[in-house]
């Protein structure tokens, strides 16, 4: 199998088109925690007072002030399955409004993640969890626009050399380095990646330089999505009852027996997401194994533990947006794992 920027670039094309669809679905069906954010009265009262005009107790009661923001909403993710739908044929679109695209989804998901954030009580394990989510659209546009870097480069001679330096560094980096000790720096690079990864992707940087900070990113977005989950499954933070019907729904085991499982795991998530972050060679790909496989089931089961075999695909359809935008959890660290694994390079134009 050859692996070449174009279809590592199409990976990540289908990751965030199917997240930003999820997402959008969400939207229009009205599932979103934005009330903890346009009712919190911390957040909106002197606006609703000073600039609307209205007393906060009649904002609060007012049908056609509620009618207005769920057409808002539904309106936005009306736009997030129309991006999402183009992001398909990336190729074809313009450069720049393909940079306004993936930073739409991004913003949309922080602020998406930032609700839910607040509606959980403000448990930090509730954001972090949403990491992959906020990242991928980021890991995107930080991927397509050091490709697009390097294709401005002045010459074809050295456009050949360099985008063939770029995906060695891209794709074998993390096995070349794998005989090298991993050191406590390691913290401190990786919480300047995310802050790198979008100002980077806006202004030219070094290949090397470019290509460890996307790794990084996305090794750190992926132990932060899965220490966020474990948090909640080992009890740390109140267990979601969700978590335990799909337990008992899929396993077809008692509640005690639920709860312990989600333990299991929970510890399990949290142990696998250090063991990315410190270690190297066949431990990575261990750990990546992990996470893709229970990454994929836990999106999954989504679906599967509330299939109704009466009401056919009117029980399934509500819960897709959920699995689409939990696609992140396996398809990302899939993009990682095969970035670690050499393999013959074909380097193809991401515009061609």
């Amino acid at each position: 199998m050859q692996l070449n920027s174009a279809f590592i670039a199409r990976l990540f094309s289908i990751t965030t088109a199917l997240f930003a669809i999820g997402l959008g679905w969400l939207f229009v069906l009205g599932h979103t925690a934005f009330a903890a954010f346009f009712y919190n009265p911390h957040l909106t009262h002197r606006f609703v007072e000073n600039v609307l005009k209205l007393p906060y107790k009649a904002y609060l009661q007012s049908a056609e002030i509620y009618s207005a923001l769920q057409f808002f909403i539904a309106t936005w993710g009306w736009g997030l399955i129309a991006v999402g739908v183009a992001l398909f044929w990336y190729k074809k679109l313009p450069t720049k409004i393909l940079y306004g695209f993936l930073v739409f989804i991004a913003t949309t998901s922080f602020f998406y993640a930032l609700c839910n954030y607040m509606e959980n009580a403000w448990r930090f394990g509730q954001l972090i969890e949403h990491s992959l989510q906020i990242g991928t659209a980021l890991f995107f546009l930080f991927f397509i626009k050091n490709n697009s870097l390097i294709k401005n480069t002045a010459g074809r001679d050295q456009l050949k050399i360099d985008r063939q330096k770029s995906l060695s560094t891209w794709t074998c980096q993390e096995e070349r380095q794998s005989s090298k000790s991993h050191k406590p720096a390691f913290l401190r690079k990786a919480g300047r990646s995310w802050f790198r990864l979008l100002r980077n992707s806006l202004k030219g940087q070094s290949n090397k330089s470019i290509t460890t900070n996307l790794h990084v990113g996305i090794k750190l977005a992926i132990a932060l999505t899965f220490i966020g989950h474990g948090l909640f499954a080992i009890g740390y933070y109140p267990v979601p009852g969700y978590f335990i019907d799909m337990i008992i729904k899929v396993f077809h085991i008692g509640e005690d027996a639920a709860r312990n499982l989600l333990k299991i795991v929970g510890w399990l998530d949290i142990v696998f997401a250090i063991v990315l972050l410190f270690f190297r060679g066949k431990y990575l790909k261990i750990a990546l194994g992990y996470i893709i496989l229970w990454g994929f089931l836990t999106a999954l089961a989504r679906i599967v533990a509330n299939i109704y075999l009466g009401l056919g695909w009117e029980s399934i359809l509500p819960w897709v947006p959920a699995f689409l935008i939990r696609i992140p959890h396996f398809m990302i660290p899939i993009i990682l794992y095969l970035s670690i694994t050499p393999r013959p390079i074909n380097q193809q134009s991401l515009y061609r």
